[in-house]
């Protein structure tokens, strides 16, 4: 549901200008029409002059019709809309949207100010679910690093503190790790 920018292919100022009708501007909706189908975004304000692959469908939506963003929002989320999409791209060995299915799919369309604020709420709550994705992101990875931490401490003989320690040597199986070591190269 983003576009996420730094995929370029260059292309010459001639090619460019043959392909002048595969120009992608500010607030398009690019949508895959085939292998991801359905992948949608927004073009961002500030891409410079860009061209789209034919793996691609742009759509302009008309001025105070549909905010793009609303679009990509149905297009991702709507079963409404989904459940279109998979019923109007199957038979074949590999889904496919084009012009005619995108045009016969059915769009909820509410007020703009209603829009407006849908959007507003779903981007609240992305938000709110990327920062929670970000703090699972970085808990596991504190908690892989305090293991490899532990099992360090563990080899180095720096787990228990004396008074366990001195209870484990105590105990009729206590091994020092060393000794664990030596059998194991012993073995090899």
């Amino acid at each position: 549901m983003k576009f996420i920018s730094g995929s370029k292919i260059h292309i010459t100022k001639e090619k460019s200008t043959q392909l002048s009708g595969y120009g992608a501007f500010t607030n398009d909706i690019l949508i895959s029409r085939s292998g991801t189908v359905g992948e949608v975004c927004v073009v961002p304000e500030g891409l410079g002059e860009a061209r789209i692959s034919t793996n691609l469908m742009r759509v302009t939506l008309a001025p105070k019709g549909m905010l793009p963003v609303f679009f990509t929002f149905l297009f991702n989320g709507s079963p409404f809309v989904l459940d279109q999409v998979t019923d109007l791209c199957k038979g074949s060995t590999r889904n496919f949207l084009n012009q005619d299915i995108l045009f016969s799919l059915i769009f909820p369309l509410p007020p703009l100010a209603e829009q407006r604020r849908i959007v507003a709420e779903v981007e609240r709550r992305l938000t709110i679910s990327d920062k929670m994705e970000e703090t699972i992101t970085e808990s596991l990875q504190k908690a892989e690093s305090l293991r490899q931490s532990i099992l360090k401490k563990a080899f180095e003989g720096k787990l228990l503190n004396k008074i366990e320690l001195e209870k484990a040597r105590n105990a009729p199986d206590w091994e020092p790790a060393e000794k664990l070591l030596e059998r194991s190269r012993l073995r090899k």
